[in-house]
């Protein structure tokens, strides 16, 4: 794996020696190094809290090496092909999915049960939301939902692509 050199990158894609287990390195360290960006960016020097990216990191790593290891048992052809396709179309959903529980379900329930205005019930839904570990809780339930449904997916694509 290459980290900065992209002529010796290039002289190697140019002469079709990128296997998709070499590629599946730099797509874990792409959600790597991503992952790390989004949630230390924010403050960086945060201490303890920066920790709750772990468990991310850990589902998302997982994750893409369960996919690749099932697609390949199945003898998938193309596996990054059909894993972005399929991780964009799956990851809008549960995108969508989260922001309507957000914005709709949870506001709902905290006016409910707190007989409170929808405005203040949604400013509590900002509140929540604004604890780190709380946010890699849900960060952490949307990985394993996403990642679980591309499994699936990709169970499905495999078993037609053979």
């Amino acid at each position: 794996m290459y980290w900065i050199n992209l002529p010796k990158l290039e002289k190697q894609l140019k002469a079709n020696r990128l296997s998709d287990s070499n590629a599946l390195d730099y797509i874990i360290a792409n959600v790597i190094v991503t992952t790390l960006a989004v949630y230390t960016i924010d403050d960086p020097f945060n201490g303890l809290d920066n920790l709750n990216v772990l468990p991310i990191l850990i589902i998302a790593f997982l994750g893409i090496r369960y996919n690749f290891n099932a697609y390949s048992r199945l003898e998938g052809k193309n596996f990054f092909k059909f894993y972005w396709a399929l991780y964009w179309v799956i990851s809008i959903r549960v995108v969508l999915f989260v922001l309507f529980f957000l914005l709709v379900v949870m506001p709902v329930i905290l006016y409910l049960i707190g007989n409170s205005t929808y405005a203040n019930a949604l400013e509590n839904v900002h509140l929540y939301l604004n604890n780190p570990w709380l946010d890699s809780i849900l960060g952490s339930f949307c990985g394993i939902l996403c990642y679980t449904l591309l499994n699936r997916s990709l169970k499905r694509v495999a078993s037609n692509s053979i």
